[in-house]
């Protein structure tokens, strides 16, 4: 009697051990250790395009791009530990499994990126984002612009 109960007992635990590794198998997560996010917009009339390069070092770069030629506005360097929680939230965000290709007139971007491996979103109409990675969106936008001078 012990041995078949002890039996059920394993049975009962490779059981749910085997259910829980198959439902995590079924969830996209993140693979990518992200060292560098940019965030672009651009198109319209002008075919205009700027945005920034944020590196996990702290290290902020806003671009544009006119004419085909990629120009930097301005570089700065802030402390790692004040852009470690928008790294810590892109990741628990799992943008690198998130598939949103939609650009428009006025196309907006997040490319996250581990060495030379990268993913981007587009999309033109914010209402087809995320709710929470729009907000993650919003804030490290107004972040970059207040360090680069742009949002005083």
């Amino acid at each position: 009697m012990f041995l078949l109960q002890m039996s059920q007992g394993i049975a009962v635990v490779v059981g749910a051990a085997l259910f829980g590794t198959l439902l995590t198998g079924c969830v996209s997560s993140s693979t990518l250790n992200i060292d560098r996010i940019t965030l672009g917009h651009g198109g319209g009339v002008t075919g205009l395009q700027s945005g920034y390069r944020i590196e996990r070092n702290g290290i902020i770069e806003e671009w544009e791009i006119r004419g085909g030629s990629t120009q930097p506005r301005s570089t700065a360097k802030v402390p790692a530990s004040s852009i470690r929680p928008f790294f810590a939230r892109a990741r628990s965000l799992r943008l690198d499994t998130i598939h949103i290709d939609e650009p428009g007139n006025m196309t907006y971007w997040i490319e996250v990126s581990e060495g030379t491996t990268s993913h981007r979103l587009r999309w033109s109409n914010s209402a087809r984002l995320p709710e929470s990675v729009a907000e993650w969106y919003e804030s490290l936008r107004s972040y970059c612009r207040q360090v680069s001078g742009d949002g005083k």
